[in-house]
């Protein structure tokens, strides 16, 4: 492989991990919020994390196409190697990161999800109790009754 290309492959993880290290500070910035408080915040990072994974989509299809011309192995001392392993190990670790902040703004996400429900189901419970006091407005007098108990 030339010197170009090893150069190309290492620009190219190295643009993958950059990818990875904004998707996962927006996950951590996410996790700092709460939904109901900053509803517009939270869908801005959402849209901007949305982007970063389309860009990450793009970069690994050049990336394979980069791997599968990659001819020979990992036997010079140029330290080619030693910079693959790097960052292959860096964006292992990223990966691993982003997943458990993401698992914990799935169980917060889902907690804020229930809280909500049952706020509903109370306001929905009160709606009905209080549908009872209204007064009826197709009453007739035939069906008002008074109470002559003295």
């Amino acid at each position: 492989m030339e010197t170009l290309n090893k150069g190309r492959l290492i620009d190219l993880l190295s643009r993958k991990l950059n990818l990875l290290n904004e998707v996962l500070a927006y996950s951590e910035e996410q996790r700092k919020l709460s939904y109901q408080d900053n509803p517009s915040k939270i869908d801005n990072l959402i849209e901007s994390r949305a982007k970063c994974l389309e860009d990450l989509d793009k970069l690994e299809v050049v990336l394979k196409r980069s791997l599968n011309q990659m001819t020979e192995d990992c036997t010079d001392e140029s330290g080619f190697c030693e910079k693959l392993i790097g960052l292959k190990n860096n964006i292992r670790n990223t990966l691993k990161q982003i997943i458990e902040v993401e698992k914990e703004n799935k169980a917060k996400l889902l907690q804020e999800r229930s809280r909500l429900q049952s706020k509903l189901q109370n306001v929905n419970q009160g709606r009905k109790g209080v549908a009872g006091y209204k007064a009826n407005k197709g009453y007739s007098a035939s069906g008002i009754f008074t109470d002559n108990k003295g």
